[in-house]
């Protein structure tokens, strides 16, 4: 059973299900809030069962969020356009373009050309259709960074940016931290607020890998 059937498919019919049977029961409630102590304590029972019914039903949905949303969504990169879609970023140097971060190697790396105390610099894919991530890495190559603001957005026109997660302060890899994010974008990018280089002189964003990860 492939994830988007379960998904689509089972998950809908629960959420169907309850949600078909509670304007049924709330109605059975409404009618039944004045007839009596014996009839008030169903009222109550009832009440508390659609609540766990709820409660049970949000768990299970979070629980398959967590399993099936861990499938790369940008393929390995070995060009700015191929296999699919489109790696750009605000600056590059030559032999360190923007698709290196999503090559799935460590070993190659995003430079872009700031120097110093650098801002507004980012890194971008763009997929073939609009798709919903949830979660992402990150990995940074740290030997030049002394300190960096960064965050990841989403678009659907690549001009009016959506932010999915708060400002990031740390160089560290992340690896599948959650994205704040019930959309689905075209355009992804991680945005770089500002970064300082150290040596001043050295130009580097270091930037080894940006997966996105969905259903």
């Amino acid at each position: 059973m492939s994830v988007n059937i379960f998904k689509n498919g089972i998950l809908s019919k629960i959420a169907g299900a309850v949600g078909d049977a509670v304007p049924l029961i709330n109605n059975f409630l409404t009618n039944q809030a004045g007839k009596g102590a014996a009839d008030a304590n169903t009222v109550y029972v009832l009440n508390n069962k659609i609540e766990e019914l709820n409660n049970s039903l949000t768990s299970v949905q979070n629980i398959l969020k967590n399993i099936m949303g861990n499938n790369p969504l940008i393929p390995t990169m070995t060009s700015n356009t191929t296999p699919s879609g489109n790696a750009s970023a605000s600056s590059a140097h030559s032999n360190y373009p923007a698709y290196y971060a999503f090559d799935n190697n460590d070993s190659t790396v995003w430079l872009h050309t700031g120097a110093g105390s650098i801002t507004n610099q980012w890194v971008m894919y763009k997929f073939t259709k609009a798709v919903q991530a949830i979660k992402f890495d990150v990995k940074w190559v740290k030997s030049y960074i002394s300190s960096i603001s960064y965050k990841i957005q989403g678009s659907n026109d690549g001009a009016k940016w959506t932010d999915l997660t708060a400002n990031i302060t740390s160089s560290n890899d992340i690896e599948k931290q959650a994205l704040n994010n019930d959309a689905s974008y075209i355009y992804y990018r991680l945005y770089i607020n500002s970064q300082t280089i150290t040596p001043s002189s050295a130009n580097c964003g270091e930037l080894a890998m940006f997966q996105l990860y969905g259903y």
